[in-house]
Formats: structure tokens, C-alpha cells, sequence
């Protein structure tokens, strides 16, 4: 009967000891367990800031070719203007001419 107590503590004393080693397992899987947490959701908030810097990137390349756009029809309009003072240019040059003919002829 002794022997049969003494295994039977010791059979107790041994699973003891394996409940300690299991809850430690078991604490340091949750420790793991939440540092993946952690890093999921750091991963998560990066990937929507990364996101929204995306949209904000592409709001601004549309607008940048907006502006190219308006610059474009702006040159085209300034380039009509300039060959339109050209010809004014040219017709004033040939009434001073003109005038100048006449004047002359006027002597």
C-alpha cells in the first residue's frame, strides 16, 4: 500500500509538473499570438495609409495634367495671338511703306 502511495504521488508530483510546462507553452504561444496580432494590425494601418498616400498621389498627377492641359490650350491660344500680331505686324509695315512712298512722292 506504500509503495502503491509513494507511486501515486509521484504520479502527481509528474503531472504537476507537466501542467507547468503545458501552461508555460500555453502562455508563451499567446504572447506569440498577440505579437502577431500586433504586427497584423501594424500592417494593416501601413497598408491604408499606403493606400490613401496612393489615391492622394494619383489626385495629384490627375491635376498635374489638368494644369498641363489648360498650359497647352493656353500656348496654342498664345501662338494664335502671336501669328495674328505677325500679320497685323506686316500689314502696318506695308501701310508705312506706303505712306512713306506717297509722302515722298508728294515732294
Amino acid at each position: 500500500v506504500m509503495t502503491a502511495m509513494e507511486e501515486g504521488t509521484q504520479q502527481v508530483i509528474e503531472g504537476t509538473k507537466r501542467a507547468e510546462q503545458a501552461k508555460r507553452s500555453l502562455e508563451d504561444i499567446v504572447q506569440v499570438a498577440n505579437r502577431i496580432d500586433a504586427l497584423v494590425r501594424a500592417i494593416t494601418a501601413d497598408t491604408i495609409e499606403q493606400t490613401e498616400t496612393s489615391r492622394a498621389v494619383a489626385q495629384v498627377m490627375q491635376s498635374v495634367e489638368l494644369t498641363a492641359q489648360e498650359t497647352s490650350q493656353e500656348a496654342q491660344r498664345v501662338s494664335g495671338a502671336l501669328q495674328n500680331l505677325v500679320g497685323v505686324a506686316g500689314e502696318l509695315r506695308t501701310f508705312v511703306e506706303r505712306f512713306r512712298v506717297e509722302a515722298n512722292d508728294g515732294k
